[in-house]
């Protein structure tokens, strides 16, 4: 799989339409493949962060959650950047899934974010099967969401948890009984009525700037 670098964290390199046809290829195949959507807020975390580093790389698919971050990349590629404005691989995965009908599971660390999470996915595609969901206490034992997700065996866990508990535990999925794992940003509990994601405001602004700026410094300073 061709990936790109960005402040030490390789992402997956890849359209929606190759997102789609590997995440469909998860689906049909034994044992569990992760797929990692990476935030901006995280690779200025991670940059200075190896342990996290290493978590994310994985993954088996490490995907941008903002046009931002593709840019950083160096890929200016206006469709691209439209495929990821308009969420089409996550639309289009989705889509894929009630279609199989296949099982989804929700693990978060609050019931207001598995609501959220729930919402959205509702919002995105209508008619996908729930079996369940788990609120993880503050650092519980991930042993305890890995014998509740085994218990129902589902098809896809789409996970929402606070850094680092999100990235530590892409370690467990040697020991869970599913196809796919999601794991989500908070930026895409926020959907419109399209299911695009609703990133405006003076915070997401803000965001991007200091994100476009220390990602700029980090390459400048790598090169020195």
């Amino acid at each position: 799989m061709k990936k790109t670098e960005l402040m030490g964290v390789r992402i997956s390199d890849l359209t929606a339409r190759e997102c789609l046809s590997k995440a469909t290829g998860y689906l049909k195949k034994g044992g569990l493949n992760v797929i990692y959507y990476v935030s901006r807020d995280m690779l200025l975390t991670a940059k200075d962060a190896p342990e996290l580093k290493n978590l994310i790389d994985q993954a088996d698919m490490v995907l941008p959650d903002s046009a931002d971050i593709l840019n950083a990349c160096g890929i200016l590629n206006r469709g691209r950047e439209k495929e990821i404005e308009r969420n089409l691989f996550f639309k289009g995965f989705l889509k894929v899934l009630e279609r199989e009908k296949s099982r989804i599971f929700i693990v978060s660390d609050s019931s207001e974010k598995a609501v959220a999470l729930e919402g959205s996915l509702g919002l995105i595609q209508e008619g996908l099967k729930e079996e369940g969901h788990y609120i993880a206490k503050d650092g519980e034992d991930p042993e305890n969401i890995v014998n509740e997700i085994n218990s129902v065996v589902p098809d896809v866990i789409f996970v929402n948890l606070a850094s680092p508990e999100q990235e530590k535990f892409i370690i467990q999925k040697k020991k869970i009984n599913a196809k796919v794992m999601v794991l989500v940003t908070p930026d895409m509990l926020n959907v419109r009525e399209d299911g695009t994601i609703d990133n405006r405001g003076f915070l997401n602004l803000l965001t991007t700037r200091i994100f476009k700026r220390q990602a700029k410094k980090y390459e400048m300073d790598k090169e020195c």
